[in-house]
């Protein structure tokens, strides 16, 4: 972890704060015993990693930092997007945009893959090609968490596309 800098994933009520390090490890091991228990362990620990990378950036870090003090909306700084993004890079269009799906729904729900009309915002591809565009440098997150990513095989989902 970075010594240097603490970056902040959450304030609760009472002002204690988690580091963004230690809540991407919390959750991916949740993630890992609930995707375990069908055998896509590797899949879940991937999801829980990227799920908040977004979280890096200096407008998150400035947002969650002035949130307590100032009120500042609940989500008026979007974060998902980019562990969306990092997934399709990381593990192509088959594993990567399954695991895109969660990662920028985690807060939303599932998104649709496709616009339903011309001003749908919603769909994940909208979001992949345009929200990644408003949001800073989060690139931060590789330095911390970067080498916990497992290798994931694209076979696995052989057995669940077989009629």
């Amino acid at each position: 972890m970075n010594k240097n800098n603490f970056f902040v994933a959450r304030i609760d009520n009472s002002g204690r704060t988690q580091s963004i390090y230690h809540h991407l490890i919390q959750v991916a091991e949740k993630c890992w015993q609930f995707c375990g228990k069908v055998g896509l362990e590797k899949w879940g620990y991937a999801a829980g990693i990227l799920h908040d990378i977004g979280k890096y950036s200096d407008d998150f870090q400035k947002y969650i930092r002035n949130a307590v003090q100032n009120g500042a909306g609940r989500g008026s700084v979007h974060h998902s997007i980019v562990g969306a993004v990092e997934a399709i890079k990381r593990y192509g269009p088959q594993v990567g945009k399954i695991l895109a799906y969660a990662i920028a729904g985690h807060h939303s729900g599932l998104p649709n893959g496709k616009k339903r009309h011309a001003g749908d915002r919603s769909a994940l591809s909208w979001r992949l090609e345009n929200e990644i565009k408003n949001i800073g440098d989060p690139s931060r997150w590789k330095e911390e968490v970067g080498d916990a990513l497992p290798e994931i095989d694209p076979e696995q989902l052989a057995p669940w596309f077989q009629n």
